[in-house]
């Protein structure tokens, strides 16, 4: 098991780690009194971090501060979708057991949150004189959302790419694109696309003749119509969505709306 590899590795560096159950089949309420191990179907490592031992913060999804144990970084072998330093959603904030000797007990899992499963996009508009755009887009996600993009990726690097442009091409109707590019696991634990695309003229507000400075902006999360409804949203996971938006070579007669608006 990949586990007890890890573990044995770990332990050969001096490094304490423990086995950790936990259960993948719903948000279990595991009892703090009455034992059953029913209750966990899957094991992870819980990694005792040194006091002395700086982390980057990209692994802050994954650690969880102990109030005996001290700092534990957890970590999934077993999931290759996963990064070090983040949760899957399928086993953030669950109730696990972790076996230490003499001081085995239950824990409720980091990464159930919305910073850890998250979207950052950095967008680029390049305007010319004759109202011509170039979008450069750098997508990177992190947690639940890089687990979906590499899961597309495991099963043909060509038909994700072939997604993300014919998703493209459907909101930004008429859009040339002329560049793709992936990393599928940066040094973060992020998966990263990035796209190139041109429009004849940018995108409007025609009633008022604005620029959209964060064109398609929800287009990172799914979204359902609130129109008569009465039950709740759910979505899987806690979710993020960042968009930082960078325009350039304005035209001269351009004028840029004040704070207030």
């Amino acid at each position: 098991d990949k586990g007890t590899l890890l573990r044995a590795m770990l332990t050969s560096q001096g490094i304490e780690p423990y086995v950790t159950l936990i259960g993948m089949n719903g948000r279990y309420n595991a009892s703090d009194r009455v034992a059953v191990n029913s209750r966990f179907d899957h094991f992870i490592v819980a990694v005792v971090v040194p006091p002395d031992v700086t982390l980057p913060s990209y692994a802050e999804p994954a650690i969880l501060q102990d109030p005996t144990l001290g700092r534990l970084l957890f970590i999934d072998v077993t999931n290759d979708l996963n990064s070090i330093g983040s949760m899957s959603p399928a086993l953030a904030g669950e109730r696990a057991f972790v076996a230490a000797p003499n001081n085995g007990h239950l824990v409720t899992t980091p990464g159930w949150n919305s910073n850890a499963h998250r979207i950052e996009s950095a967008l680029r508009l390049n305007l010319s004189p004759s109202g011509a755009v170039v979008y450069e887009r750098r997508t990177s996600h992190f947690g639940g959302f890089a687990e979906e993009v590499r899961a597309a990726q495991r099963v043909s690097l060509v038909e994700r790419e072939k997604f993300v442009k014919q998703t493209l091409r459907l909101l930004w109707i008429g859009a040339d694109i002329s560049d793709y590019k992936a990393e599928v696991e940066t040094g973060e634990g992020a998966s990263v696309e990035e796209i190139k695309w041109r429009l004849a003229e940018p995108p409007t507000i025609e009633r008022e003749k604005k620029i959209l400075i964060f064109p398609r902006a929800r287009t990172g999360f799914s979204c359902v119509s609130l129109t008569d409804r009465k039950t709740p949203v759910v979505y899987a996971h806690p979710m993020f969505l960042s968009i930082d938006t960078d325009v350039t070579t304005l035209p001269p007669d351009t004028r840029l709306p004040d704070a207030k608006s």
